[in-house]
């Protein structure tokens, strides 16, 4: 993967992550490329929070 990116949503929706998914795989089909979604536990995301802080 070239890029990574982190999403920080208040969303508790499960129809957020249908619909980013739908996006992404439309994105991903269109212009042949490949992405990952992976949620992350509170201890990886105190981690990735600090890390976006610094």
């Amino acid at each position: 993967m070239n890029n990574v990116f982190i999403l920080k949503t208040d969303s508790d929706s499960a129809d957020f992550k249908k619909k980013l998914n739908k996006f992404l795989s439309k994105h991903c089909k269109d212009t042949d490329s490949n992405a990952a979604i992976f949620e992350l536990n509170e201890t990886a995301k105190r981690k990735a929070i600090e890390i976006i802080k610094n």
